[in-house]
């Protein structure tokens, strides 16, 4: 499997000829990394909420128009919103590559008054892609977690830490995600804090760099 992160909490993954792209947010497609040729022959797109830095209609236009034959799929309002953009999506999956995992957003409350639909996805039965949920208690059969590290208004650091410490089993390896907001300082300091957690926890902790595919 590689996976690709293209800032904040967008992943391509990549599987036995197959690709899979995860929140196609704002700020992903902001940054200027995002290369036109990625999204092309995409065969899955998965978003876990409504919310700007993880659904943004002009990178989903642009996927949709590169890759016209991938299946999205996401929850009701998503569908809803793509559906004004004339996309096609789905609240369910029959196909063993994409699982949904029913899961609530990390509590917004009182920064936001509503929470918005929420889901997570099993890619390919290896990779959990948590979004911005922290308190799962299982790995649901996957071996890799991709999930929010920092939670920016709402959540912090240390939701993950607790997250990875109590899951059974734990994941073989964790990429983080969600940390568009930490200046290149802060993430790099977190980084390291978490990677000393995960090595006592035997967790291998994937250090991503924007842009460049990992093996894993």
């Amino acid at each position: 499997m590689k996976v690709t992160k293209l800032v904040h909490s967008c992943l391509l993954v990549e599987r036995d000829g197959k690709k899979a792209l995860i929140d196609p947010g704002n700020f992903s497609w902001q940054s200027g990394v995002i290369d036109h040729a990625l999204l092309k022959d995409i065969d899955y797109v998965c978003i876990t909420h409504v919310h700007p830095d993880h659904f943004d209609s002009t990178f989903v236009n642009v996927v949709h128009e590169l890759s016209p034959n991938a299946l999205w799929y996401s929850t009701e309002e998503v569908v809803n919103a793509l559906d004004a953009n004339g996309i096609k999506a789905h609240i369910v999956s029959k196909l063993s590559d994409v699982t949904f995992i029913d899961t609530d957003h990390a509590n917004l409350d009182p920064w936001f008054s509503v929470q918005p639909q929420h889901t997570s996805f099993i890619l390919f039965g290896e990779l959990l892609v948590s979004g911005d949920h922290q308190e799962h208690k299982t790995m649901f059969g996957a071996r890799i977690m991709a999930g929010a590290f920092s939670g920016g208004p709402w959540g912090s650091v240390i939701g993950t830490a607790k997250m990875l410490k109590d899951i059974q089993p734990r994941p073989q390896k964790y990429i983080p995600l969600h940390d568009w907001h930490l200046n290149q300082g802060a993430r790099s300091a977190f980084y390291d804090r978490i990677k000393v957690l995960c090595d006592e926890w035997g967790i291998e902790f994937i250090r991503p760099e924007d842009g460049v595919p990992v093996e894993l």
